[in-house]
């Protein structure tokens, strides 16, 4: 049990030092490939998107004290069937969210409502696209780390998620060095979740 908490907390500091890290470094790079309106505009965007987190409904937090009862009681059947229905719980509400995101960019004219002058509405829909289906793979990839956690090795789960915020810097810090734009960073999103889960499933 010592070892566990040693360990969880190892991984939880690092991945607040990684955080600190990364948002004063990226800033600057920002700034310096995009001009302050550009950025400023897609801070907008971003921000929009993390609305999205709402269409969690509190499911992660339930799933996951439910996985953790059911293993602590040794019922493992009960587990995986507890696993099996957050998965498709997640996996319908994440097509309804995302064809609601995807109705909505293509029905309202988005850009001019957020007063956007940098970004078009063509790429600010992808832009909001892109983030929504980040925000859904990340909803089965929580499912998934919540396992570990539900199992009594949290620290594996907390770094895995350091895992994926140090490939998003990487890759995010070399797309604006080489003049990346608005549509590579928004993919940079959503592909280091997709590579760490696939890490998850083969593991």
């Amino acid at each position: 049990m010592k070892g566990r908490i040693l360990r969880s907390f190892g991984a939880d500091t690092l991945g607040q030092v990684m955080n600190v890290f990364v948002r004063l470094l990226l800033v600057p790079l920002f700034l310096s490939s995009w001009g302050a309106e550009s950025y400023g505009e897609w801070l907008i965007l971003t921000t929009l998107a993390a609305w999205f987190s709402l269409g969690d409904l509190g499911g992660q937090l339930y799933f996951v004290n439910r996985m953790t009862e059911e293993w602590v009681s040794g019922k493992v059947e009960v587990f995986q069937q507890v696993l099996s229905t957050g998965l498709l719980f997640f996996i319908v509400s994440s097509v309804v969210l995302f064809g609601g995101v995807l109705l909505a960019v293509y029905s309202f004219p988005v850009a001019s409502w957020l007063g956007l002058k940098t970004v078009d509405q063509d790429l600010a829909g992808m832009i909001l696209l892109l983030m929504a289906l980040r925000f859904l793979v990340s909803l089965q990839f929580g499912l998934y780390l919540g396992v570990y956690r539900a199992i009594g090795i949290q620290a594996t789960s907390m770094m895995y998620g350091n895992l994926i915020q140090l490939i998003q810097f990487v890759a995010s810090a070399v797309a604006l060095m080489t003049g990346g734009g608005m549509l590579l960073m928004a993919s940079l999103e959503v592909v280091p979740f997709l590579l760490v889960f696939i890490i998850v499933m083969l593991s």
